[in-house]
């Protein structure tokens, strides 16, 4: 399984890197999404069982949540770069993926065991993995690519009072992440660095790189 994560996942960074828009979109959805659903909390939706309209958007809108956290953080890893942190991550991807959908089941269709046989352990894996992915980061890079631990740790957190406004957290994490992706530039030493790293990818001889620099420049 490592053996393939190293191609697949440079693959990724470079189709990634060729649609930064789409990069920042989606860290700003996942950032507003958890700020709604977060907010919502105050008027307590009874979404253990919809009746209305706004009980459904309790919902869905937490289940889409997820799975928009789910692919962020995957991005998130191949920003990264590294062995550990891309793991980290796809680990949390699949937990959150897996709670969205037991969300869905138990709550929206009413069908208790999902809660136990899904949104359960799915949520218990992606705290473990945005644990995982935080202190990968913090070990794992240096420089200012450390502040890239905020993001997990920020989310963690935010999720865990999610229904005390922790949405907020995860705004700030998401769309801080949005905000300094925009504002990197490439250098010459990151072109020369992708077409090594291209070829490395072509042999398949060795592991994903962060498409940042050490001193925190975007690098694709």
């Amino acid at each position: 399984m490592v053996a393939l994560i190293a191609p697949l996942s440079c693959v990724s960074a470079h189709h990634s890197a060729t649609h930064p828009t789409s990069k920042l979109a989606l860290f700003w959805i996942i950032g507003a999404v958890w700020f709604a659903r977060s907010a919502q909390s105050f008027t307590h939706p009874v979404f253990t069982d919809p009746q209305s309209v706004w009980d459904w958007f309790a919902v869905v809108s937490y289940s889409v949540a997820l799975l928009a956290l789910a692919v962020g953080l995957v991005v998130l890893g191949q920003l990264v770069g590294g062995r550990i942190p891309l793991i980290a991550s796809l680990v949390a991807a699949s937990g959150a993926t897996i709670a969205a959908v037991g969300n869905v089941i138990e709550d929206g269709l009413g069908d208790a065991w999902a809660g136990d046989a899904l949104y359960l352990p799915g949520s218990v894996l992606y705290l473990l993995g945005l644990i995982a992915l935080t202190l990968a980061i913090a070990t794992e890079r240096k420089g200012l690519l450390r502040l890239l631990t905020l993001v997990p740790a920020a989310t963690l957190v935010g999720l865990m009072l999610l229904e005390r406004g922790g949405g907020v957290l995860v705004l700030a994490a998401w769309g801080g992440l949005a905000i300094a992706c925009s504002q990197t530039r490439v250098t010459p030493a990151a072109r020369a660095q992708r077409l090594v790293v291209d070829l490395e990818c072509g042999w398949g001889g060795s592991a994903p790189r962060s498409v940042f620099d050490e001193d925190g420049r975007q690098g694709w």
